[in-house]
């Protein structure tokens, strides 16, 4: 590109491959008699998670004289999978009894987010300098958990959650000087918009949010 203007991009992918296991026992005494074992616990488990995320940025500036102008956009996805199984083994030794619970999971994830960004800045006079910037970003969350027990679907414990997300941004300032004096009144907008649809066992919710807010502000300098 010429002198006056700039290009960046950005692109990365990552792959994530992540194993863990966990092991837990446990006994109970009664206090009274602390040589006689109550309950006895062993438990143990194996976790998942694997999945690819990926971010895209670009940035393009120009330069004209004192002003500059500028856009960006930039994209990050991530898609994972979480599954897994535990066993437990409960011994109840008053009653000798013992419970063996089984129990697996997976869980699909996907994140999204986009962001567009524009922004301009230029000389208003001798000794103001105005600024404007607008930014959008949107957001999306998906998940779907599903649990099983004994190869039962355990309708209680899973989940499918789904979140959308709009926030739009505009911000003007502008920054007079005179002499020793600087002053920098600001004036920022945020619109933001919020759908989130849950569900979990007889749970089925569906919720939407809007906001706005101003925010006026004033700086002054000596």
């Amino acid at each position: 590109l010429s002198p006056n203007y700039m290009l960046a991009v950005t692109v990365n992918m990552t792959y994530q491959d992540e194993r863990k296991r966990e092991e837990n026992k446990g006994q109970t005494y009664n206090l009274e008699t602390p040589e006689l074992l109550t309950n006895a616990s062993d438990y143990s488990a194996l976790h998942h998670k694997e999945g690819l995320s990926s971010n895209f940025k670009t940035e393009l500036f120009r330069l004209v004289g004192k002003s500059d102008y500028a856009a960006s956009v930039a994209i990050s996805y991530q898609n994972m999978k979480s599954e897994g199984s535990s066993t437990g083994i409960y011994q109840y030794m008053q009653s000798e009894t013992s419970q063996t619970d089984q129990q697996t999971y997976q869980a699909p994830l996907h994140d999204l987010t986009a962001e567009l960004r524009l922004r301009v800045r230029r000389p208003w006079g001798q000794q103001a300098m105005v600024s404007a910037e607008w930014k959008s970003i949107y957001m999306h969350n998906y998940r779907d958990e599903q649990r099983y027990r004994s190869n039962v679907l355990d309708l209680a414990n899973s989940l499918l959650c789904k979140n959308n997300t709009w926030q739009n941004r505009f911000n003007l300032g502008t920054n007079i000087t005179s002499g020793h004096l600087s002053v920098n009144p600001v004036l920022d907008f945020t619109h933001w918009h919020e759908r989130s649809d849950y569900r979990r066992g007889s749970l089925d919710t569906l919720a939407t949010r809007s906001l706005l807010l101003c925010k006026p502000s004033l700086e002054l300098t000596y």
